[in-house]
């Protein structure tokens, strides 16, 4: 009898302190295992319906695949539907960079028309001589650029000038012409070379306007540093079309381990850029971004670079936000590189991200609604090229009306582990009885034979 209570709490002792609260998969979900819904609002009788998922789905989703997720129909039945997550499309390979003919003109206040300067061009419209140019050896403080040999759009202009030990920051205000005789100013921007500490703020490109431009024109500061060339990088021929705009999230991060600081985006955004804004002007930092799943999972890097907020010569350098390949971590870390020298206050840090697209079969009882948030709920294991094949089919735009509460909380919690607790209850009253035999056992060793 000894023996086998002794066996029967070996056997139970490892059931009771195993380890998972993870509730069974749900292969054919209800909507009673969601959290939350969301009516979609169809007009007329079209095959298929598309809308982008809205942040509240992200908010309540439980999953980074966004497989806690349904259509239903008015009789509670799943109908066909997939998220459109496109594999990220290749980057096209940069365009090299061409050096463009750069002509000095005499200064501003010099007539500016393209016949009073003596601008020769040939045929083709190139430029081939600007003779009011300046006398060789006097450093040009405005030049002409020709572009009109590019058959494509230029999308950014690098300009390359002889580095100097003193800081240098111009403002390029350029010009724009088709025919050398009428121009027009285009947007301003900040070119710099600054040592700040032990970085060196550099920026030399200036983005064009989605215009043709076939000559530009442009001051220069050639007593500070002299201007070597300036190349165009074209745009790539084979550029994705024009993407949806991003939404955008700022959070207040809060100190964390090794002089972080940890921000909290209440869900699993898509996020595919980032940006930080410090609460004191003249910053620079190398900056460590990192994200995670939970707070159980560990940090990986997404990014490690320099970030500033800058001021010089009266003119604000500002790094521009950092572009990402899709992240869809709850949790971000930002880390100073060098502890020395960091901000005192957390920067806001700034996300973009955009909805993905959900398109279902319109093949049910309407009304439809959306459900999220399932902690049992598995993916579905449909995409959209086994749904729709590889080319997406016509859709209609659906709306989406206000959300509501299907389970709520209870769908999203782990459940009660009863079974575990009762093997504990066993386990503990197993043990108690074992103690009252041993004590039992003691008390008739010690009384005289």
């Amino acid at each position: 009898m000894r023996r086998a209570a002794l066996l029967g709490i070996a056997l139970l002792a490892p059931a009771a302190t195993a380890t998972p609260d993870v509730p069974p998969p749900i292969t054919a979900p209800r909507p009673k295992d969601f959290a939350y819904a969301i009516p979609i609002l169809t007009d007329g009788n079209e095959a298929f319906y598309g809308l982008r998922l809205p942040a509240a789905v992200y908010r309540g989703l439980t999953r980074t695949d966004r497989g806690d997720l349904r259509v239903f129909d008015a009789r509670d039945r799943v109908v066909q539907h997939a998220l459109n997550l496109h594999a990220p499309l290749p980057k096209p390979a940069p365009a090299a960079a061409v050096p463009l003919p750069l002509f000095p003109l005499p200064a501003a206040d010099a007539p500016a028309t393209g016949a009073a300067l003596h601008v020769h061009v040939d045929a083709h419209g190139a430029v081939v001589d600007v003779t009011d140019a300046p006398a060789a050896g006097e450093p040009a403080t405005r030049y002409l650029l020709d572009a009109s040999a590019l058959t494509t759009r230029i999308e950014t202009l690098r300009f390359v000038w002889t580095s100097t030990p003193k800081p240098l920051v111009v403002a390029l205000k350029p010009e724009c012409s088709a025919d050398l005789d009428h121009w027009s100013g285009l947007a301003g921007a900040t070119l710099a070379d600054l040592q700040a500490g032990v970085h060196r703020l550099r920026q030399d490109g200036y983005a064009m306007p989605a215009m043709k431009c076939r000559y530009l024109r442009f001051d220069w500061p050639g007593a500070e540093a002299k201007l070597e060339r300036v190349e165009a990088l074209p745009v790539p021929p084979q550029a994705a079309p024009p993407a949806e705009p991003l939404q955008r999230l700022e959070l207040q991060g809060r100190p964390g381990a090794e002089g972080a600081w940890e921000y909290d985006t209440g869900g699993f955004f898509p996020v595919v850029m980032f940006d930080l804004a410090f609460a004191s002007p003249n910053t620079v930092m190398e900056a460590v971004v990192q994200v995670r799943g939970t707070p159980q999972s560990e940090w990986r890097d997404v990014h490690r670079g320099l970030v500033y907020d800058y001021e010089a010569g009266g003119r604000k350098l500002r790094s521009a936000p950092v572009a990402l390949p899709e992240v869809t971590g709850r949790h971000w870390r930002v880390r100073p590189a060098v502890p020395e020298g960091a901000p005192a206050a957390a920067p806001v840090l700034k996300l973009g991200w955009r909805g993905d697209p959900l398109v279902f079969v319109n093949s049910g009882a309407p009304p439809y609604r959306l459900a999220f948030g399932g902690l049992g709920v598995r993916p579905s294991g449909a995409t959209f090229a086994s749904l729709f094949g590889a080319q997406p089919p016509p859709v209609a735009p659906a709306r989406l009306g206000e959300q509501q509460e299907l389970a709520g909380q209870r769908a999203l919690r782990p459940p009660v582990p009863w079974q575990r607790y009762a093997l504990w209850a066993v386990l503990v009253l197993g043990v108690a009885g074992l103690g009252r035999l041993a004590s039992k056992l003691w008390k008739e060793m010690g009384r005289p034979a």
